[in-house]
């Protein structure tokens, strides 16, 4: 970070001198926000949770537990509030936390995802929240996570649930089930300016909304009504001023360039 070195030209294709491919006549130029948004990025508490000071600063991202460079993704399965809030949207807070979702014992195939041995499922579990129906939620790899009838990522899954507790023995399938609720992959951060709708729902229209959520998500991980909730969201610290340059640093990551 003492001396960053910045690509200004493409030795492959010099016509371009540094501009990006598809952005017209745009430079690849750090102003001052893409800077202060990478130090954000990188930047983790002293502890966890972070400090009153720390918490009153800001400008503590954590996203390194979950993003590390260069692919900006651990591969791995996380549950970072998406499903609770638009749950709890819906249904008035608190209501995911109370939410009754069956345990290992009491799971039935009309719980999980339709397939061809259970074409008529209910899915309840793989739904979108609506006020007519409570029992409708979005619980991710809940619904895959020791379903028979999906036998192939079984091993993947389970190793990395038991990565977490390493180096303690793996638990049983019941309080792995539990720790699987409301999970979704993390996504890699390339291009981000250009996938919006974000989330695994759709929720956010644009990137400040995604990266705003997360102080709200932070806020109740670290006051323990987060349901399931990634450790990682507990080491936040932002503020609303710190979105924009986060932002900025975020959007720097478009692979176009040439």
């Amino acid at each position: 970070m003492a001396d960053p070195q910045f690509v200004t030209a493409n030795p492959n294709n010099p016509s371009l001198l540094g501009k990006f491919q598809f952005h017209g006549t745009q430079p690849f130029v750090f102003r001052a926000q893409e800077p202060a948004g990478l130090k954000i990025f990188l930047a983790e508490p002293s502890a966890v949770p972070p400090s009153a000071p720390e918490l009153a600063a800001g400008q503590i991202g954590n996203c390194i537990a979950c993003h590390a460079a260069p692919n900006f993704t651990d591969f791995k399965l996380h549950n970072t509030g998406v499903a609770q809030a638009e749950y709890d949207t819906i249904h008035g807070n608190g209501s995911f936390s109370a939410l009754s979702i069956p345990s290992l014992g009491t799971r039935t195939s009309n719980d999980l995802p339709a397939t061809e041995l259970h074409p008529t499922a209910t899915e309840s579990f793989r739904s979108i929240p609506v006020l007519a129906d409570p029992a409708l939620t979005d619980l991710g790899v809940w619904n895959i996570f020791l379903n028979p009838d999906m036998p192939n990522p079984q091993a993947k899954i389970r190793a990395i649930l038991c990565e977490e507790h390493l180096p303690l023995a793996c638990p049983a399938d019941n309080t792995l089930l539990d720790e699987a609720i409301a999970r979704f992959k993390t996504p890699g951060l390339p291009d981000l300016e250009h996938s919006a709708p974000y989330m695994h729902n759709g929720q956010f229209d644009t990137l400040e909304n995604a990266v705003g959520f997360y102080l709200g998500a932070s806020s109740r991980a670290q006051s323990g009504t987060l349901r399931n909730g990634v450790n990682a969201l507990r080491g936040i610290a932002l503020l609303p001023a710190d979105i924009t340059p986060l932002v900025a640093f975020l959007k720097s990551l478009n692979e176009d360039y040439q």
